[in-house]
């Protein structure tokens, strides 16, 4: 009994897991591919035993999706709301709006078409470069609208030059350093840093 005790302790605590004074029993399923359907098993297990409990890489990774990407529309939001809100108490017209908020719109969509055709996917890490688009775009729109109407006709060819100078700099200073984790190994990290490069060098194209 004793040897059956230590040869079998192994995999009495693997799949017997004690706490508070009760047992509970932990089951492992292997599967691959879509010979195993998720959704139809959690609701069959939820009709057995409403009690019991199920995990996976697959599932920590679905709520975790789900739980960033409603953090993320509302940030998203929030921060639109209140960069369109500075704006609207800075600048008298619409138009000038217009003009600063151009390279956040031109970016965005370059960016998102840029991530399409190299075959990368939007997800819960590189979807929060939006955010960050949002708020330098309109910083660069902004810049260059400024030195723009700050001068008479004559002078603005020139102060258009020195703000879109200041303008390519502040985004290569970004894309050489938020950027350069699109060299990383980490296939999320990775991932962040391209979209950074994207967004960041269409917006400052589309500032321009």
């Amino acid at each position: 009994m004793t040897i059956l005790a230590v040869h079998l302790r192994g995999v009495v605590e693997r799949h017997l897991i004690k706490d508070k004074g009760n047992y509970h029993l932990l089951l492992y399923i292997n599967y691959r591919g879509e010979e195993f359907n998720q959704q139809t098993f959690l609701k069959q297990l939820a009709a057995i035993e409403p009690s019991a409990r199920a995990t996976s890489v697959d599932l920590v990774s679905e709520q975790l999706g789900g739980a960033v990407k409603k953090s993320f529309f509302w940030g998203f939001l929030l921060g639109g709301a209140l960069v369109l809100f500075l704006l609207l108490s800075h600048f008298s017209s619409l138009g000038e709006i217009w003009q600063s908020l151009f390279p956040v719109v031109g970016g965005v969509i370059a960016m998102l078409g840029l991530m399409v055709l190299t075959g990368m996917r939007l997800n819960f890490m590189n979807a929060m470069v939006l955010v960050t688009i949002v708020g330098m775009g309109s910083d660069y729109g902004m810049h260059v609208l400024h030195r723009v109407t700050a001068v008479d006709m004559y002078e603005a060819g020139e102060q258009f030059v020195q703000s879109g100078r200041a303008v390519l700099l502040s985004a290569l200073t970004t894309i050489a350093g938020f950027g350069s984790l699109a060299f990383t190994d980490y296939g999320a990290m990775s991932s962040i840093g391209w979209a950074t490069n994207y967004g960041i060098a269409a917006t400052g194209f589309f500032a321009w």
